[in-house]
This record gives C-alpha cells, structure tokens and sequence, in this order.
C-alpha cells in the first residue's frame, strides 16, 4: 500500500542544486566618529540678593566694631551705641 506511493515520490526528478554565489571578501567598513558628548546646560549666573543688615535680637542694627572691637549698634531712632561689661547701652558720642 505505501511502498508503491514511496516509490513514485523517490523516483521523481528533484530541482538541480542552485549555485550559490562566492561570498564577498569582507572590506571593513570605515565608522565614523561617536558624536561629541553634549555640551552641560549652561547655568544662569546666580543673583546677587541685597545683604540683609545684620541685626541683634533687640531689632536693632549691627554697624560695626569700634577700636577695642566692641560692636556697635543703631537704635531705631540712628544713634549708635555698644553694649558695656554690665550689658547695658553705651551711646557713642558723634
């Protein structure tokens, strides 16, 4: 039963074997360069904000030192002062 149909398919032509093409000498392939890395963001220059005055806990605002390095201060009402050893104002004379 089979053998015949076995038969009849081994028998039948098959297609000539297809030459294959030389296969191409392989040229290297010149790559380009990587890009450059991208340039940092530039950042805006930061903005110089007014110093605040320096100010004591009293409110009042610092001015400077005097020559014995004692801080002075301005009252509400502009007169200068430094604090003496015993913590109380010392008003400057101008």
């Amino acid at each position: 039963c089979c053998s015949e149909s076995n038969a009849a398919a081994s028998s039948a032509p098959k297609p000539a074997p297809v030459a294959k093409a030389a296969p191409k000498p392989a040229t290297p392939i010149a790559k380009a360069a990587p890009p450059p890395p991208p340039a940092p963001a530039a950042k805006p220059a930061p903005v110089a904000k007014p110093a605040a005055p320096a100010v004591d806990n009293t409110g009042n605002k610092i001015v400077g030192t005097d020559d014995k390095g004692r801080t002075i201060y301005e009252g509400p009402r502009g007169g200068r002062y430094y604090i003496n050893k015993n913590g109380h104002k010392e008003y400057i004379k101008h």
